[in-house]
């Protein structure tokens, strides 16, 4: 657990997590059922993958409703993988969603009457059509969505081979580091291989696929490699990593020397399984920035998102205190020295609840764009 001034440790649950209780906050009910979905004779514009950012875009089918279905899918659409289907940027008031599928085969959304929603792509979709319908007392807008699945098995004959261990990390002593290889070329039928070449020796725990894992025990160094090899037997050249492990708990100098998008991608990957979350929670912080013009003071911005934190990290109380400590606290801290630059100082209660001026609502969005950028680095660890 980081040491923080005492001042600065109560500040992070109270920040972002609430004032008492931790998530206390419930998110706000949404309509369980929508009415039919409406005639309409636009037809779903197939829109492409881009697989730097993960997030896939589509183009409003304009309406004449005051009104108006506006949303995006994110994640890698590639067989076995979640994507979101997050319809939160639709314009009314009083609404009701319903997501509903038109093509491909089908898949189960988790609750296709919630803003935001989940599917996993299936294993045999080549394009799957989706339609987010919206309403209110005024009326229904609908939006469509078309997603081109990515084919994981193409062959890789002909193609460059290229084995990517991905970037350097730095982890903590007695924490889980996770190796990914994902970015190795050419996608599809690769066999992995990651062997130790430098460091304290670990228990390299590797399965068939891209990712290794290991728990060091002492500081230092760690260096991997990866090779990777096609069905026909093809080799490729080895590709580096290295490791940089720190002692158990991190010291608040070095977590103020780090950018907020280094500390975040760092403290998240620390949490066992927390990579999964990054796109969700990126997302709250993206959103909450996306907003912050709306906000009258600091009070306002972090009570949405801690309405929204909620719906995202998991409810086990347990679990919960790992990431108010690996995640949230530093986090805040960083932030909380950020701000007072701007004449902001969030460690005063008082502080929290004062107008916002043009210039610190410029630098909170952008503090909490960075952090969602770091966020979502860690979506290669999944």
């Amino acid at each position: 657990m980081s040491r923080f001034p005492s001042a600065i440790a109560r500040l992070a649950p109270m920040v972002l997590l609430g004032a008492s209780p931790v998530f206390a906050q419930a998110p706000t009910p949404i309509a369980a059922e929508a009415p039919a979905r409406p005639d309409r004779s636009d037809e779903p514009t197939p829109i492409a993958s881009t697989r730097s950012s993960g997030t896939i875009t589509a183009r409003s089918v304009p309406s004449l409703n005051p009104l108006r279905a506006s949303g995006r899918v994110d994640g890698t659409p590639s067989p076995g993988l979640q994507m979101t289907l997050d319809g939160s940027s639709s314009a009314g008031g009083r609404m009701w969603y319903r997501w509903l599928q038109t093509q491909g085969p089908i898949v189960k959304i988790d609750d296709p009457t919630k803003a935001e929603a989940h599917f996993i792509v299936p294993a045999d979709a080549t394009l799957l059509g989706f339609v987010l319908v919206v309403g209110n007392a005024t009326g229904v807008d609908a939006r469509s969505f078309l997603i081109e699945v990515e084919d994981p098995d193409r062959e890789a004959d002909g193609q460059a081979l290229k084995a990517d261990a991905g970037d350097d990390q730095t982890a903590r002593v007695g924490r889980k580091v996770v190796l990914n290889g994902v970015r190795s070329e050419p996608r599809g039928k690769l066999r992995f291989r990651w062997v130790q070449a430098g460091g304290p020796r670990v228990a390299l725990q590797a399965g068939d696929g891209p990712t290794a894992s290991f728990v060091p025990e002492a500081p230092g160094t760690y260096r991997f490699a990866l090779v990777v090899a096609t069905t026909g037997g093809a080799l490729s050249e080895a590709s580096t990593v290295s490791v940089k492990v720190g002692g158990a708990t991190r010291s608040e100098d070095e977590s103020q020397a780090m950018a907020i998008d280094e500390l975040a991608r760092v403290s998240l990957a620390s949490i066992e399984g927390g990579a999964r979350f990054s796109d969700d929670l990126s997302r709250v912080f993206d959103v909450v920035a996306d907003r912050i013009d709306t906000y009258r003071s600091f009070s306002e911005a972090s009570a949405e998102m801690t309405r929204r934190l909620d719906a995202v990290v998991p409810r086990e109380k347990d679990r919960r205190a790992v990431w108010i400590e690996q995640l949230f606290t530093p986090l805040m801290a960083k932030l909380a020295a950020g701000m007072k630059s701007e004449g902001l100082d969030l460690t005063q209660p008082e502080s929290q609840g004062k107008p916002l001026t043009k210039v610190q609502r410029t630098r909170l969005a952008e503090q909490f764009r960075y952090t969602a950028a770091g966020l979502r680095a860690t979506r290669t660890l999944r």
